[in-house]
């Protein structure tokens, strides 16, 4: 697993040097929005989040009434970040949001979850087209009531919690009052699950939780036993850290945890 943050212009002028000592490995980077606007730090955090040797991603947030608006919103996204693709090494994440909704209903469009899911997918197939890899930014409400299936592309969640739930999604946000050096007031906090991303199961599963896989089993999943079970994994410094619980589950589901 891997940490890192997202960033756009709200986050101000960024010490990506003191970012990357801090233990960040990658950002998500806002790019710009709708069908001709570029985010006003995007070119200052991309060169900043490179010259730090971070690993980068882009998000692009959708303001579009159907498909052919999606389309111009790719188009747009393409054309910005088509200088810097050799330093992009993460996805391109659509980003449709509460205030997308809010966009469409003050021109007149009131989106279903039908339309919604054909906008997105129409954005993330045309970025798709121009040879990026692609992921969609959802939180579990999108999920579960505002989107149909999308989970043909990576889901980037946003949940704001202890845990992720039912869902084993390629990243997770799951805090947005981040503190990290180098970045005044609040960031978006993520974590990439790079075991995750081999597989492909990006939406939800039963019984994600650690403790729910070992009941499963019939092994004790008491704390000291969890501990002690870590420690045999070579995690002598066990706390049950969410981080802690996601790497022993990973080794529980490829076979490979030593009990």
């Amino acid at each position: 697993m891997k940490k890192g943050i997202d960033v756009s212009y709200h986050q101000g002028t960024i010490d990506w040097k003191k970012v990357a000592d801090s233990g960040i490995e990658f950002v998500m980077i806002r790019a710009g929005y709708g069908k001709n606007t570029v985010d006003k730090k995007f070119l200052e955090n991309i060169a900043g989040a490179h010259d730090a040797g971070l690993d980068i991603g882009i998000y692009w947030f959708i303001y579009a009434i159907n498909e052919d608006d999606a389309i111009k919103n790719a188009d747009f996204c393409a054309k910005t970040i088509e200088p810097y693709k050799d330093i992009i090494k993460m996805k391109i994440a659509a980003d449709w949001e509460y205030d997308s909704d809010n966009y469409s209903i003050k021109n007149g469009i009131r989106q279903t979850t039908e339309s919604r899911t054909r906008i997105v997918r129409a954005f993330l197939e045309r970025l798709k087209s121009k040879g990026y890899e692609v992921c969609n930014y959802a939180n579990p409400d999108y999920l579960k009531g505002k989107f149909e299936d999308l989970s043909e592309y990576p889901l980037w969640l946003a949940k704001y919690s202890v845990s992720m739930g039912d869902y084993q999604p390629w990243m997770w946000q799951h805090s947005s009052e981040g503190k990290v050096p180098g970045i005044k007031g609040n960031v978006d906090l993520n974590i990439l699950l790079e075991e995750t991303a081999k597989k492909n199961e990006y939406y939800p599963i039963p019984s994600f939780t650690l403790i729910d896989h070992l009941n499963k089993i019939g092994v004790d999943s008491s704390y000291q036993s969890r501990k002690r079970i870590a420690k045999n994994n070579g995690m002598p410094s066990y706390s049950g850290k969410m981080e802690e619980n996601l790497k022993l589950l990973n080794l529980l589901i490829d076979g490979k945890l030593v009990r």
